[in-house]
């Protein structure tokens, strides 16, 4: 049987923000990204052993809120990409056309 609390911890290790804009994102939004490591609902069982009303319960409002914050994320991210102007793709070009800083 599996530990679902070592299993959230391998989890934690490979999530981690890797662009500029996602580290950003993560910051304005106030966001550990362990925050958003998804937990199943067996996690919840075995914190809430022999009470699988509440562990419903606090897996439905976690999902929900990691859900919420992903989204917050994904706008804070697009906003970002919007106001500069800034992306992958305009980096490999300007440094294919030799007009990178």
């Amino acid at each position: 049987m599996s530990n679902p609390t070592r299993d959230t911890e391998t989890e934690h290790s490979r999530f981690i923000p890797g662009t500029p804009h996602s580290v950003e994102a993560f910051m304005r939004v106030g966001v550990d990204p362990q925050e958003l490591v998804y937990k199943p609902p067996s996690w919840y069982e075995q914190r809430h052993k022999g009470n699988p009303g509440a562990a419903k319960m606090e897996y439905e409002l976690c999902e929900k809120q990691r859900m919420d914050l992903l989204r917050q994320l994904a706008e804070e991210r697009r906003g970002l990409m919007t106001t500069t102007g800034w992306s992958c793709a305009s980096i490999l070009l300007s440094i294919s056309n030799n007009t990178h800083p």
